[in-house]
């Protein structure tokens, strides 16, 4: 049988002199290097700090994938409104798979008019859904014991809004700069760290 991997007499020419045969692959498709965005990545890592092993954590959740429109006139319409639409994170009960809680890690963008548009859309379909919805405005650090209780009380029900995980408490002086310190999470656990990063780079064991 003939081995279909040799090149042949043409592979062979074409080789010698330094060509490469075109790819036959009709795929143009390559990974991203940026699946998450540095705020997402960090934001992620401290969500697996302090959710636990009962929680699982699920990055860049398709609306559509999460709630459905019941057949009727229209639905195709009410699909398209949630298709393309994403959450930052939603968390499940791990025992049940079944989700509990969204998040959505708002940047600057949700000031403009069309996001606020599509913010107010999504917290409506969720709350028609009866899923929760924590807004938590991005920053550089979070601090955890305050992200953990925020967590907490919009998993249980309890309203709470975005200004009151906005603003981590700081209890530490930096001795180098007299800045604020915050508590802040890596992939090596929490740390205290100067808010005044990176003019300062001072850091504390937690």
């Amino acid at each position: 049988m003939r081995d279909s991997t040799r090149p042949g007499c043409l592979g062979t020419l074409l080789a010698l002199l330094g060509i490469k045969p075109r790819s036959t692959s009709t795929h143009v498709y390559r990974l991203r290097d940026d699946f998450l965005s540095p705020a997402e990545s960090s934001f992620l890592r401290t969500l697996l700090a302090i959710c636990g092993d009962g929680v699982l954590v699920c990055p860049k959740v398709n609306l559509a994938d999460l709630v459905y429109a019941p057949r009727r006139e229209g639905q195709f319409a009410a699909w398209n409104r949630i298709n393309r639409k994403h959450l930052d994170f939603v968390l499940c009960d791990m025992d049940s798979l079944r989700p509990r809680l969204a998040i959505e890690l708002d940047d600057k963008s949700h000031s403009r008019q069309d996001r606020r548009e599509r913010d107010d859309f999504v917290d409506g379909v969720l709350e028609s859904c009866g899923l929760p919805l924590l807004r938590v405005p991005a920053r550089r650090a979070y601090n955890p014991a305050e992200l953990r209780e925020a967590i907490a009380r919009a998993w249980s029900g309890t309203p709470i809004s975005a200004a009151q995980v906005e603003r981590p408490r700081a209890e530490h002086r930096c001795e180098r700069c007299g800045g604020l310190m915050e508590l802040r999470s890596s992939s090596r656990g929490q740390f205290w760290g100067c808010t005044n990063y990176p003019r300062c780079r001072h850091t504390l064991p937690a």
